[in-house]
């Protein structure tokens, strides 16, 4: 929906959400629970409890069962891509396996999940300027160091490249953010 949440409402539905890990193995079972407008939900455990393929399964990068739903629309078969769309922001655990792709430059790099969508793109091309032009706003306003917009992602240091992370994910219309391991870098 397009009408910004008020405080209260719920904004994450999960219900039953089973989710398998790397060997098949369960590593989220029978999980439900609700974020509403303005509040932070932190999950916190040991490393390798769930946490990395609950986030995933929340994005669809990884397969589950059970409800999801985003303002009360069901996600349950969206691709990633959709989910991104519909207003799900995502910083992953490892921002360079995951959240960068390192040969791009900043600007390209701020765009990734936007990339095709106005001011970015019309039917047919690319819009460069409007993604230097938003590229180069995100560099001042979230403090990236670096020399240039054009500069491969690559070159920063870790806390800039995560910077440019957060940079992209809330420099858009995001209803809900996931974060894993937010502090790293």
């Amino acid at each position: 929906s397009k009408t910004p949440a008020k405080p209260g409402d719920v904004v994450l539905d999960v219900a039953g959400l089973d989710v398998a890990g790397e060997h098949g193995e369960e590593s989220v079972r029978d999980i439900s629970f609700q974020v509403r407008a303005g509040e932070i939900l932190g999950i916190a455990g040991v490393q390798g409890n769930g946490q990395t393929e609950l986030c995933e399964a929340l994005m669809g990068l990884r397969p589950s069962t059970g409800s999801v739903r985003l303002n009360g629309v069901d996600l349950g078969h969206s691709s990633t891509h959709s989910r991104l769309l519909s207003g799900i922001g995502y910083i992953p655990e490892d921002r360079q396996e995951d959240g960068l792709v390192g040969d791009f430059s900043v600007a390209e790099n701020m765009v990734l999940d936007v990339y095709d969508q106005p001011p970015y793109a019309s039917r047919f091309a690319l819009n460069l300027s409007a993604i230097r032009d938003g590229a180069a706003s995100r560099v001042r306003e979230y403090d990236v160091r670096t020399s240039s917009i054009n500069t491969p992602v690559s070159t920063l240091s870790g806390g800039n490249q995560q910077k440019v992370i957060v940079a992209r994910e809330l420099g858009r219309d995001v209803k809900l953010l996931l974060a894993s391991q937010p502090t790293r870098g």
